[in-house]
């Protein structure tokens, strides 16, 4: 599984900012087509933002306003005992497309644990395009996916997408993806970017084991490391660039891929050391990669087109 999709870009620095790998919500996020409002009144839908204007860690879920269920099982309410992924994504957006499989195989995963992942697109142009996507995706695209109700507001000049405003704009999130982790007990226990800390959050949820304030110290902790990692990157410090990686990795287990990702990424495009590169790539392909056409497919084209490599391994990308 391909957590970040980092041998696109030859840019170091795009590595060490992976976890903003997310598309602005902009106009994205209460933005919708003014002709297809949703059957709540105005007066309904302005209480309703009303009371949802704060979202966080440790409140109630709230509901899902839905206006088309594309794939799956309708979800009318959350069930007590059961966990929910609610994430937020769209058509449009490349890291919501590159979490797609991620999410399929998570579902997988954990469906015998009473987990059900929803996909909710908010901001596409029409339900044809949800729909003509999901289709063309098939079984990569394998879990609930639904479209948003939009319903007019006072003067606005467009349609507010009901559940995005709910969560997305409630809890202050402005990128898409973004997952909300629903626990046992129909209360928010995560929220963040699918690619990072999902899979290990839900896996502690499922257990009963989550420690919110934990996983919140820790992603705090990361955050920073990444940041001075950025630091020396700028620099062109290469060594105190992998140092603050190396501590990174051995943060948490949910670290190790991402980390591996921006090791060789650095190796390659900013240390250029080529003979530690390749030599980590042989170990990748016998590896972690070894069954991930995808991962396998962009080292190759990566090790043979980027301008900032200077020394290609043909052996390696074949």
């Amino acid at each position: 599984m391909k957590r970040f999709n980092l041998f696109q870009s030859s840019s170091v620095l795009a590595c060490a900012s992976a976890l903003a790998l997310s598309c602005a919500a902009g106009a994205a996020f209460g933005a919708a087509d003014p002709d297809s409002p949703g059957s709540m009144s105005k007066p309904a839908m302005k209480q309703a933002v009303k009371e949802t204007m704060k979202l966080g860690v440790g409140d109630a879920a709230p509901g899902l306003e839905i206006e088309n269920w594309v794939k799956g099982e309708p979800v009318t309410g959350f069930e007590k005992g059961r966990v929910y992924v609610v994430e937020f994504w769209a058509t449009w957006c490349g890291p919501c497309i590159v979490s797609i499989p991620h999410l399929t195989e998570m579902q997988h995963k954990f469906k015998k644990d009473g987990v059900t992942m929803i996909g909710i697109s908010s901001s596409d142009k029409d339900l044809q395009t949800v729909q003509s996507f999901v289709e063309k995706m098939g079984e990569k695209m394998d879990y609930t996916v639904a479209v948003d109700r939009k319903a007019a507001m006072g003067d606005a000049e467009r349609a507010v997408a009901l559940t995005s405003q709910s969560y997305m704009t409630a809890s202050g999130q402005r990128g898409i993806p973004t997952a909300f982790v629903v626990d046992r007990d129909s209360k928010i226990a995560w929220i963040g970017h699918p690619m990072s800390y999902l899979e290990s959050v839900v896996e502690d949820v499922v257990a009963g084991k989550f420690d919110a304030a934990k996983q919140q110290q820790m992603q705090a902790e990361g955050d920073e490391l990444m940041q001075q990692l950025n630091v020396a990157a700028r620099g062109g410090d290469w060594d105190t660039a992998l140092a603050k990686l190396g501590e990174y990795r051995t943060m948490h287990r949910s670290h190790a891929e991402r980390a591996n990702d921006m090791e060789l990424n650095i190796l390659l495009s900013g240390k250029k050391d080529y003979a530690a590169a390749y030599t980590m790539a042989n170990k990748f392909i016998d590896g972690p990669y070894s069954n991930k056409a995808e991962s396998l497919n962009e080292l190759a084209w990566r090790i043979l087109t980027d301008p900032s490599i200077e020394e290609r391994n043909n052996d390696v990308a074949l």
